[in-house]
C-alpha cells in the first residue's frame, strides 16, 4: 500500500494537511462543547438520574416522566425535555463522577472524557485495531473520527457513545489478544449499561469460544445481581414496564431514526397518530428479526474458524449490525462506525482501486459521517419519509463491504494454502 509520503511527496504539503485536519477537529470539538446550556439534550437524563442516585432519592421513580422532569428542573436544568425513557437502570450511574457539578459543567466534564477516549483510541490504534503503519493512515483515522457529524451530536448532547466505542475496542483487544477476562469484562459492562453488544455473544457461540462466553455471561449476571441489590428490584420492574410500553405504543417503529426497526415500521406504512392500535406492529417486529437472522447468517457464511484472518472484518461487520439493529439508534450512535469505516478503507490497495469506486467510497463516507438537512426541508413526500434512513443505507453498504472483504481475504488464504 502507498503511504502518505508516497502519495504526497512534499513534506510542507503533508504538514499543511495535518494542520488543516487538526484545525477542523478542534472546531468540531469546540462547537460540540459550546452547545446552549438550556435543555442540555440527552445529558439532562444522565445527569438527573445520577444526581438522584447520588442523593439517595426514590430511584424506582426514574421512569415516572413527570416526576423525573420535576427533578431535572430542581437540579437546575431549564426547559428540559430529557427523560430516562428506556435506558437500563444501571445507565443512571454513568454520570456519577460528574453529578456533584452543576449541569453544564458536568456536561463539559463528560465531553472531556469523551474527547480523551477518542484521543486514546487514535494514539493506540495500531495496538487496539491493528491499524496499518504510516502517517497517511493515522491522518485518515483522525479525519474519520473527528470530522464527523455523529461526533458533533455526541458532544452537543453529552452522549456516551464515544466511551462505549472505547469499551468495544477494549473488548476487541481482549478478543484478538487471547485475554478472555478483558473481553468478558468489557462486553458485560456494555450489555449492562445499554444492552449493547449482545450480538457478540453470538460471535463467541459461532466460534465455539465457550469459556469466553461463559465468563461474559457470568460477569453480566453478577453485575445484574449487584445492580439490583444497590438500585432495588422495583426499579427493574418499572424498567420492564417501560420497555413493554415502548413496544406496544410503537414508539420504535414510528421513530424515523436511522435503524432497521424504524425502517421496517416505515416500509409497512405504520403511522402512530393515525393508527393507535396497530395490527402491523407484529409484522414490523417479525421483519426486523428475519432481517437480523439473515444478516448474521450471511456474515458467517464462510466459516467460523477462531484464528482465520478474515475474522477481523467479521467482527467489525457485526459491530455495524449492532448499530443498525439497535432500537431507537440515532445519529450519535454512528460515531461508533468510524472505526469499522477506517478498517474497510485502510484495507484497500489504493493503487489498484478503479476510478469509478472512488466516488462510491466518498459517498459511503459521507452517508456515515456527513450532514443532512431536516426531512421537512425536502420538496417531495418520498424524500421527507425516507431521507432519515440515508445514514442507515451507508451502514448497510459498509456491513456488506466488510463481509465481502472477509470473503476476499479468506479466498486468498485458501489459494495460499492450496495453490493447486
Amino acid at each position: 500500500m502507498k503511504t502518505l509520503r508516497q502519495i504526497i511527496p512534499s513534506a510542507n504539503l503533508r504538514i499543511a494537511l495535518l494542520l488543516a485536519v487538526l484545525t477542523g477537529s478542534i472546531l468540531i470539538v469546540y462547537q460540540g462543547m459550546n452547545f446552549p446550556t438550556m435543555r442540555l439534550s440527552d445529558s439532562a437524563a444522565y445527569y438527573t438520574s445520577s444526581k438522584i442516585l447520588l442523593r439517595g432519592d426514590t430511584r424506582s421513580r426514574i421512569y415516572d416522566d413527570k416526576w423525573f422532569l420535576e427533578k431535572s428542573r430542581a437540579f437546575g436544568i431549564r426547559e428540559t425535555t430529557g427523560i430516562f425513557y428506556v435506558n437500563p437502570p444501571l445507565a443512571s450511574a454513568m454520570y456519577l463522577p460528574v453529578a456533584s457539578l452543576d449541569p453544564f459543567t458536568a456536561k463539559v466534564a463528560w465531553n472531556l472524557v469523551s474527547v480523551a477516549s477518542l484521543l486514546f483510541l487514535w494514539l493506540r490504534s495500531r495496538d487496539l485495531i491493528g491499524a496499518p503503519s504510516g502517517p497517511g493512515y493515522d491522518l485518515l483515522l483522525l479525519i474519520l473520527m473527528t470530522w464527523s457529524i455523529p461526533l458533533l451530536r455526541n458532544l452537543q448532547r453529552g452522549q456516551v457513545y464515544v466511551v462505549m466505542l472505547l469499551l468495544v475496542m477494549t473488548f476487541y483487544r481482549g478478543y484478538t489478544g487471547n485475554r478472555p477476562w478483558l473481553s468478558a469484562t468489557s462486553l458485560a459492562i456494555l450489555i449492562l449499561l445499554k444492552y449493547f453488544g449482545w450480538l457478540f455473544l453470538l460471535l463467541h457461540a459461532l466460534e465455539r469460544r465457550w469459556k469466553d462466553l461463559a465468563k461474559t455471561v457470568a460477569l453480566t449476571v453478577a453485575g445484574l445481581i449487584v445492580s439490583m441489590s444497590v438500585l432495588g428490584t422495583q426499579v427493574y420492574i418499572h424498567h420492564i414496564e417501560r420497555l413493554t410500553e415502548a413496544f406496544h405504543t410503537a414508539e420504535i417503529a414510528s421513530s424515523h431514526l436511522p435503524c432497521v426497526p424504524a425502517l421496517m415500521g416505515t416500509l409497512i406504512g405504520y403511522q402512530e397518530n393515525s393508527n393507535p392500535g396497530p395490527r402491523s406492529l407484529p409484522l414490523a417486529s417479525l421483519l426486523t428479526l428475519i432481517s437480523l437472522a439473515g444478516a448474521v447468517l450471511f456474515t458467517f457464511r464462510q466459516g467460523n474458524e477462531i484464528y482465520s484472518p478474515e475474522r477481523k472484518y467479521r467482527f467489525f461487520a457485526l459491530l455495524v449490525l449492532s448499530i443498525m439493529f439497535t432500537p431507537l439508534a440515532s445519529d450519535h450512535h454512528y460515531v461508533m462506525l468510524s472505526i469499522p469505516l477506517f478498517v474497510y478503507v485502510s484495507s484497500l490497495e489504493w493503487e489498484g482501486v478503479r476510478f469509478w469506486r472512488l466516488p462510491a467510497i466518498a459517498l459511503l463516507t459521507y452517508l456515515l459521517i456527513g450532514w443532512f438537512p431536516s426531512p421537512a426541508s425536502y420538496p417531495w413526500e418520498l424524500l421527507r419519509t425516507y431521507s432519515p434512513f440515508l445514514p442507515l443505507s451507508g451502514a448497510i453498504a459498509l456491513w456488506f463491504a466488510l463481509v465481502s472483504r472477509a470473503q476476499v481475504v479468506g479466498h486468498g488464504k485458501s489459494i495460499q494454502s492450496n495453490p493447486y
